[in-house]
């Protein structure tokens, strides 16, 4: 058996590959490095190898050289380069690699991405209208290039095409940038008769200034793609595959997709592919041979028929983030220092980088592998990626002017951990309320409310920390520096306090800032029915909350109040009978308290006369939340609510209206994340021509629900649609709900 050796640019690319002995690598331990390089592939990169492989030989004669990147071994002398395996032609490689070549060849068989070749000379805007087509915006490539050095993002605001129009010579290819977009890529391995063909992977390109660049890639993502999608391209790298062979080519190589409303081919990369240590992980656990081995076989051994079917149905657990270095940047090491503690992360590849290693603007640093996703496709024909895993430092940069209403979405989003001293000094105060979905709610920046997740996925990564100063006061830290003095609500007194027949008073009541919530139901009638929404984590329960229950915590907690108002609501009702429990709630208030206001929350009843009666009781202000805007959506994933019909929402608050006023009173709920910008914005639009207040709540992926996989939009995807909304409410003056400041702690409102 030969002693191979893998050459390439990451150490990292070949660690779950057993075929290997040895490795000739530039990020790695064994070669490390004054600075790290951005672009490695020069001649310092060709005499690196020439040396390393010369040293091998001296001691293995017999050993044996694979490529990362085959087009690398014909820039070496013959001598060596006869004992690099797995080789296809020079003319055959450079063809492949040739981008402008394979999208003319290949668009005759399958839909390739509407693009024009343009020379540099002629790059101003008003030519990429004429010459390519209208667009706002575009994307401008070099001709070979890869991880996205070399693809520009172009706007009329930045100037990238004034700068490759002054510094280079050479022809691009434009095409429309298209925003609703995924990027795709296919492992492929091509033997004499047959193919392996991977499951494909979400390609995680981010902007980074005016570049596009490749940061990782998510495989489980993409198994919630839909399998017509996913059948096109398979269909469309069968016919690759087939064009390939013919002109001889055998190995591993790499095919790029962009999905929109169709699937686009992009590009062929005829190497191994950056994704490709994960398939291996995956191939090592069911005890297949890794994509080298394979790779080895289609040149030298027949097609083996019995691993190929398997491989290409296999499911690859896992996904990886790729983190390069961003001068003045705090995010890199903010995550490397806390990546171990994290039940998510799989393995951290440092590939000979460490904390003190100094390093280029955007030079690889180190990897991330996961073994849950880290994006999840969205309703925008797009991806989300949690916040926590690339930072967002850049989002409250940009957006010095609302400075603190960016930090209240980034909490709302990112979350915050809790330092084992501020853990300490609480304790010592009282016991932390666990506030609703997974959070804690605080008051910083002077009186602004926040409900800011802990303990969910990712939020450990987050760059907020609440600690505590000498004196134990407690404070909000970002990257390390105090941004703010906090308050933390504990839990009030009477929370332990249990009914006369055994129920505790936190089952029936809550207490979040100025507001005292009161369960009308003790559990959801539609989870109960097996029809609960898929991000609801509330537990079922046969705990049976009786009247007399209710009339106890009301008398004890609403005749001298430390709370303004109270909700009644928390999980749905029989949609038969909900109401009369709700009337029996709000008369019991009204015989201790005829003054404090009441707020409902509940599902639009049946009949609108209902509501007369609501308004009758004393109920000072309602809201039937909608959530998802969408019914195709809402049937899907809230089966139960879902099935409700908008027009007896709409009915409901429309009548509301007319009772309660059309400043405030009567509102309704949306999630931002569940629904798609077009129509949250034309629901709001809608709402607001009827007086209706619309309220915004971000989605946050609960654990033991049916979308813990799903990820929340950006900040500044939040951001975006907060300054659309309110656009919208101040044109029918109205403002995003709720009225109440401190009821705003959840909502995506300041």
């Amino acid at each position: 058996m030969s002693y191979y050796v893998w050459v390439g640019p990451r150490e990292s690319d070949c660690i779950f590959s057993d075929l290997f002995s040895d490795s000739i690598c530039y990020f790695t331990d064994k070669n490390p490095q004054a600075i790290r390089m951005l672009h490695i592939y020069d001649p310092s990169y060709k005499q690196f190898i020439i040396k390393e492989m010369n040293r091998i030989l001296k001691d293995h004669s017999d050993a044996a050289f694979i490529f990362y990147n085959p087009k690398i071994a014909y820039n070496i002398p013959a001598e060596l380069r006869s004992k690099v395996k797995c080789l296809n032609t020079k003319y055959l490689l450079e063809l492949l690699s040739d981008k402008i070549y394979t999208r003319f060849w290949l668009a005759g068989h399958v839909p390739v991405l509407p693009s024009r070749l343009l020379e540099s000379q002629s790059l101003t805007f008003q030519t990429l209208e004429e010459k390519v087509c209208p667009s706002e915006h575009y994307v401008v490539q070099q001709n070979k290039n890869s991880g996205g050095f070399g693809t520009y993002y172009v706007s009329k605001e930045n100037t990238v095409l004034s700068e490759l129009k002054n510094k280079t010579k050479e022809v691009f290819i434009v095409s429309p940038y298209k925003e609703k977009s995924i990027s795709v890529n296919v492992n492929v391995i091509i033997f004499k008769e047959t193919e392996a063909i991977f499951e494909p992977s979400l390609q995680i390109v981010l902007h980074d200034e005016a570049q596009l660049l490749y940061h990782g890639a998510d495989f489980i993502a993409l198994q919630k793609m839909s399998p017509k999608r996913k059948a096109k391209i398979v269909e469309y790298s069968m016919k690759i595959v087939q064009k390939l062979r013919g002109l001889g080519f055998l190995g591993i190589l790499g095919i790029d997709y962009l999905m929109t409303e169709e699937v686009y081919f992009l590009e062929i990369n005829p190497r191994f592919q950056a994704s490709g240590f994960l398939i291996d992980k995956a191939l090592k656990e069911c005890n297949y041979p890794s994509l080298a081995e394979m790779n080895l076989a289609s040149f030298f051994k027949q097609d083996d028929n019995s691993i190929i079917p398997s491989v290409n149905n296999m499911s690859i657990p896992y996904s990886f983030y790729k983190y390069l270095y961003t001068p003045n940047s705090k995010h890199n090491i903010h995550v490397y220092e806390r990546a171990n503690a994290n039940p998510y992360v799989e393995k951290i590849c440092t590939d000979g980088w460490n904390i003190e290693t100094p390093a280029e603007p955007k030079a690889y640093c180190y990897s991330l592998i996961f073994n849950t996703n880290i994006t999840s496709l969205n309703s925008d024909a797009s991806f989300d990626i949690y916040s926590n895993i690339p930072g967002d430092k850049e989002f409250i940069d940009k957006n010095q002017n609302e400075r603190i209403f960016s930090y209240k979405i980034a909490l709302l989003n990112q979350g915050c951990s809790i330092s084992p001293n501020a853990l300490k000094v609480l304790q010592e105060k009282g016991t932390i309320k666990h506030a609703v979905f997974h959070a804690i709610d605080f008051y910083c920046f002077h009186g602004i409310p926040v409900n800011s997740p802990v303990n969910l996925k990712f939020t450990d990564f987050s760059p907020f920390t609440v600690c505590s100063d000498e004196s134990d006061n407690l404070q909000l830290q970002y990257y390390g520096s105090v941004i703010s003095n906090i308050d933390i609500e504990l839990k009030p007194d009477w929370s332990e306090y249990i009914t006369s027949s055994g129920i505790a008073y936190e089952r029936i009541a809550y207490l979040s800032t100025d507001r005292l919530r009161l369960k009308h139901e003790g559990v959801c009638y539609f989870k109960l029915q097996e029809k609960g929404c898929y991000f609801c984590n509330i537990p079922k329960s046969n705990i049976v909350i009786k009247n007399s229950d209710l009339e106890e915590v009301i008398k004890n907690l609403v005749y001298a109040p430390s709370f303004r108002h109270i909700l009644i609501g928390g999980g749905s009702g029989n949609p038969e009978t909900e109401y009369k429990q709700i009337e029996f709630i709000a008369q019991t208030i009204r015989q201790v308290n005829s003054q404090i206001p009441i707020y409902l929350m509940s599902l639009p009843p049946n009949n609108l006369q209902i509501l007369d009666l609501y308004y009758q009781v004393g109920i000072s202000e309602i809201s039937f939340n909608i959530e998802v805007f969408n019914r195709q959506t809402a049937k899907r994933i809230m089966p139960g609510k879902g099935n409700i019909p908008l027009e007896r929402y709409l009915e409901a608050l429309e009548y509301g209206a007319r009772l309660w006023g059309k400043t405030g009173n009567v509102r309704t709920a949306l999630i931002v994340g569940l629904n798609d910008t077009a129509s949250l914005l034309d629901g709001i639009e809608l709402l607001c021509q009827k007086g209706i207040q619309p309220m915004l709540s971000v989605f946050r992926p609960l654990p033991n629900t049916r979308l813990e996989w799903m990820v929340p939009p950006s900040n500044q995807v939040l951001m975006d649609v907060y300054n659309k909304a309110q656009k919208i409410c101040h044109s029918h003056q109205l403002t995003l709900g709720p009225s109440c400041d401190a009821c705003k702690n959840n909502m995506l409102a300041l």
